[in-house]
């Protein structure tokens, strides 16, 4: 397990420092736009966090498979930044691995009413979910 220093609201900053726009238009950009290749200056700011990141993601799994002798096979992603638009789909291209979004809600009883709406904001309460499930096992 390894997390790095990746946040949706880094990304929103970044990208409202680069376009010279309000910290709450970048957001909007950014959740209604994310990595989409039509709207070019918002996908090349946003592209080049996510090239940084993938570079970190490699030499982690580089590392791992120099000093245990296995292979990364995948990667989770985590947290509200987890959920820019094509995000996973380009991790997954670029690193040549498989993605998946954490899923805290996975192991949790809840009304079925509920399970499309926790399946979408679950990347964003992975750790929130962590913590509570960790105190009810004390």
């Amino acid at each position: 397990s390894f997390s790095f220093d990746f946040s949706s609201v880094g990304l929103s900053k970044e990208l409202s420092l680069a376009l010279q726009i309000s910290l709450q238009e970048a957001e909007t950009l950014k959740m209604r736009f994310g990595l989409d290749p039509q709207r070019e200056d918002v996908n090349k700011v946003l592209l080049n966090r996510v090239e940084l990141l993938a570079g970190e993601i490699e030499k982690v799994c580089l590392n791992f498979y120099q000093h245990e002798g296995k292979k990364v096979d995948g990667v989770v992603l985590s947290g509200g930044a987890s959920l820019l638009f094509g995000f996973k789909e380009y991790l997954g291209t670029r690193l040549k691995k498989e993605v998946w979004q954490a899923s805290p809600f996975d192991s949790i009883i809840f009304p079925d009413v509920l399970g499309a709406r926790l399946k979408k904001i679950g990347p964003s309460f992975g750790i929130a979910v962590g913590t509570a499930l960790m105190a009810a096992d004390a």
